[in-house]
């Protein structure tokens, strides 16, 4: 016989024939004993289930802040227009050659040349500093190809907006201009070309500005916008 305290009645005793505590208990009270083992392997997953209906779309987004075909249609007119520069910008103007390659005599003089800014709505140049002279002069050395009748001719005459009138040479805006002269003018004529060279033998004088007939069809456009 064994005997304990009954922990919830203190008053009595529990007692026991031994032997019952070896007996094998029902299967129903091994399934509510609260002791259990670990845990077994998950079985094989099931097969998927079928797909559910497709949701409501959901509210429409804020605009956006920046209005990309606005910025699109201003691209287009800016190029249009042609204002952007090719050349290079000084001073918030455009300066450029429109043609890079032509023939020795092959423009027609200084009136074609200036329609052909004029219809980029830009005109020909005036230098009117030290400073402008060498910014415009290295563009131009870098930005001619050739003249393509004379392939090796080392230098390229262009045409200028300024004209020489009672010996002194006339902005075509009124303002300042700066002369560098090439050897042996300024003369007579009322036009006004700009020898650049573009091979480093050709060097002052044999460079700069001189005064030619405004129909000498050498001279090619040089332009402003």
């Amino acid at each position: 016989m064994a005997c304990s305290h009954d922990n919830h009645k203190q008053n009595y005793l529990v007692c026991r024939p031994l032997d019952s505590l070896f007996e094998q208990q029902p299967t129903s009270s091994l399934n509510q004993s609260t002791l259990r083992g670990p845990p077994g392997r998950p079985g094989k997953r099931g097969p998927r289930g079928e797909q559910g209906m497709q949701g409501q779309p959901g509210p429409i987004g804020p605009q956006p802040l920046i209005n990309w075909t606005q910025i699109d249609n201003r691209i287009t007119e800016i190029i249009n227009e042609k204002r952007i520069c090719t050349g290079i910008v000084y001073r918030n103007h455009c300066y450029w050659l429109p043609h890079t390659v032509a023939k020795f005599y092959g423009t027609g003089g200084k009136s074609p040349a200036a329609n052909v800014c004029s219809s980029y709505g830009a005109t020909l140049v005036d230098i009117e500093t030290e400073e402008m002279y060498n910014v415009l002069y290295i563009y131009i050395q870098k930005a001619w190809v050739a003249y393509i009748d004379r392939p090796t001719n080392d230098y390229v005459d262009v045409w200028l907006a300024t004209t020489y009138r009672n010996g002194n040479a006339v902005s075509s805006r009124g303002g300042n201009v700066y002369t560098r002269w090439y050897n042996g003018h300024p003369g007579s004529d009322t036009g006004i070309g700009w020898i650049v060279s573009t091979e480093p033998g050709r060097v002052a004088p044999y460079i700069g500005m001189h005064t030619t007939s405004e129909t000498y069809s050498r001279p090619v456009p040089f332009c402003r916008l």
